[in-house]
């Protein structure tokens, strides 16, 4: 198994437009500008990306960073899920009017403050407790530092039905006394209802001595099932790029011993499986020039096209296929749902009722320019999506 094998989801990433969302946070700093989805899909390039989960910003104005990420999330397929964040006592008032099936969590930032006195406080107990009760997947994202590990204990073991996931390994101080930390992280790990992100630290960079990335690593996989972990970039938080993080863990679950299925769930099906989200779906469009004195023999073979074809679609994972006729032009848009687009295309041209099939179509059109060699169709771009 290499890195190219593994179908990578993302549970934590950042983005942000500070003309539509205020973060006081960046200002002075080298984040103090824009970063798109765009840009933080580049960074998984030659990659098998599933996806990845936004995870909140700490916007000072909470009501502008949801309207800012609900919108998008409607409009980019592979952000497959996204949190919200602020007091957890607020987490109804935020969502009330949300509908999105895209809604997978809840965070409040609690590494940046002495948090306490916060986390034993009676108001965020109350409001974890009811966000336990009415959250349809009460995933809390717990974004607090090592030394405040004992409390949030003490929470996991009083709220048995909210889900905590600890961020960036509980933000421990790597270079003092780990054992403390290490203690608290088995205690953890014994909860079913505790898992742990993989996530960068924010002051993680290519210039930290890569046996402290092995000894978290470590304490996280020896602390928690296998089945209770996930990964997460930080982008663009973090001083590691997300392919460089990405590669760190890959060869430290490696070098654990971990099989090929334990490493695939760490990366991306523990996280379908907590969040409750499904894989993103892959939009194609594409465009032929139809023969007029053909145009009429196509109309009839579509017009009952025959089972295997069908069938062998549908296994190939294809799903609201749809062709469209204007002129001496056919426009044709489908849905891709499965994990390898070339692959299972490959099948689809193997199958056997498939070809016989396009010895029908094929002398009904002609290319255009532009398409590749082997191929009918001539693939366009997509310009916008809205779901």
């Amino acid at each position: 198994m290499t890195l190219r094998d593994i179908r990578i989801l993302d549970t934590h990433f950042h983005i942000w437009d500070r003309g539509l969302v205020t973060l006081d946070w960046i200002l002075n700093s080298s984040l103090n500008k824009d970063f798109s989805f765009e840009e933080y899909m580049q960074e998984y390039d030659g990659l098998r990306f599933a996806g990845g989960i936004y995870m909140e910003s700490d916007s000072k104005n909470k009501i502008q960073e949801i309207s800012f990420i609900t919108n998008l999330a409607r409009q980019k397929s592979k952000m497959l899920g996204f949190t919200l964040g602020g007091k957890i006592e607020d987490y109804a008032t935020f969502t009330k009017d949300i509908e999105s099936k895209k809604l997978c969590g809840f965070r409040e930032v609690l590494h940046t403050q002495d948090s306490k006195q916060r986390l034993q406080s009676l108001s965020f107990k109350e409001g974890l407790q009811h966000f336990a009760l009415t959250a349809t997947n009460p995933v809390f994202e717990c974004c607090i530092n090592a030394y405040d590990l004992p409390y949030l204990i003490t929470l996991v073991r009083e709220i048995p039905n909210c889900i905590f996931v600890l961020n960036h390994f509980g933000n421990p101080n790597f270079y003092g006394d780990l054992q403390q930390y290490t203690n608290d992280m088995r205690i953890l790990g014994q909860y079913p209802n505790v898992y742990c992100k993989l996530s960068s630290m924010d002051n993680f960079t290519d210039t930290i001595d890569s046996h402290i990335y092995t000894t978290l690593i470590s304490i996280a996989i020896e602390s928690f099932d296998s089945q209770k972990v996930l990964f997460g970039s930080n982008f663009p938080v973090s001083g590691l790029r997300p392919k460089i993080w990405t590669n760190i863990v890959f060869e430290n679950l490696q070098k654990l011993g971990l099989d090929s299925s334990s490493i695939q769930n760490i990366f991306s099906n523990n996280a379908f499986m907590l969040y409750k989200i499904n894989p993103a779906v892959q939009r194609f469009a594409q465009i032929i020039q139809i023969k007029k004195d053909k145009l009429e023999e196509y109309k009839r073979l579509h017009a009952n096209s025959w089972l295997g074809v069908n069938d062998a679609l549908k296994k190939a994972h294809i799903q609201n296929y749809s062709i469209y006729h204007h002129g001496d032009r056919l426009f044709a848009y489908f849905e891709y749902t499965g994990e390898d687009f070339e692959k299972d295309m490959q099948h689809l041209a193997n199958d056997s009722i498939t070809k016989v099939w396009w010895q029908h179509t094929d002398t009904c059109q002609i290319p255009l320019e532009g398409v590749e060699n082997g191929k009918m169709w001539l693939d366009i771009d997509e310009v916008f999506h809205l779901d």
